[in-house]
């Protein structure tokens, strides 16, 4: 069994070419290809929309048969390729967004039950960082949007041990 298999070319040409290799050696070892959860992203760079030429249709095509892939790839949504999550256009506004709520609802989830500062800084340490940097590994960050991400975690720290809200965040060391 094979699971995420990305092919990339410089040009739609190129695309088609190497999809139709790859679908005469997948035939030919015998392993089949889902071409309806296939989907296909085309990126321009930075050509305004306004002027980018419509997308001409990929094909799976095998000795048998050909499927056109009819799934487009939004370039500006969120891409998760072998676990890592990348955005076609480089922006990060999604990515920023999603792992926010990830450490937003860890915080509320904590700070519903019964724990000690120390469970506490175990799941963060063993649980939580561990997820946001697999999640955010390839995604360029700037410090604003790392302080966005971790302000749940600043604010249950603070708040369980009853310090002000006022005291500078660089006290901390999570």
């Amino acid at each position: 069994m094979a699971d995420d298999l990305m092919l990339i070319a410089d040009n739609r040409c190129r695309l088609q070419r190497t999809a139709n290799a790859t679908a005469t050696w997948c035939e030919g070892v015998g392993i089949e290809v889902n071409a309806g959860k296939t989907v296909h992203v085309a990126y321009y760079g930075h050509i305004p929309a306004n002027q980018q030429q419509p997308v001409q249709p990929m094909y799976w095509n095998t000795s048998t048969h050909s499927t056109e892939i009819t799934q487009m790839w939004d370039p500006t949504a969120l891409l998760r390729v072998l676990g890592m999550y990348l955005v076609p256009d480089g922006s990060t506004a999604q990515a920023v967004t999603m792992l926010s709520a990830i450490t937003t609802r860890f915080a509320a989830m904590v700070r519903r039950k019964a724990t000690t500062d120390r469970i506490v800084q175990y799941l963060v340490s063993s649980c939580l960082i561990p997820a946001i940097e697999y999640y955010a590994s390839g995604l360029p960050l700037s410090q604003k949007q790392v302080a966005l991400i971790s302000r749940p975690l600043m604010t249950l720290a603070k708040h369980g041990h009853s310090i002000p809200s006022t005291l500078p965040n660089d006290y901390f060391h999570m």
